[in-house]
């Protein structure tokens, strides 16, 4: 459901194809990270998930 909202995000935002799809993983992928099926995560935690690193 998440990755199935990131990419009508993405289109209806006009961002570009490569992007939509980077936004819709994040958004399931943070998805993943809380109970239930309901997307908790702001356009902005799907933004920083999409552009931070983990210190490793």
């Amino acid at each position: 459901m998440s990755a199935c909202i990131g990419i009508m995000h993405g289109e209806l935002e006009g961002f570009p194809p490569g992007k939509t799809v980077a936004f819709a993983a994040a958004a399931a992928m943070l998805a993943h990270t809380v109970v239930g099926d309901t997307p908790l995560s702001s356009e902005n935690d799907i933004d920083r998930a999409m552009t931070e690193r983990q210190a490793t």
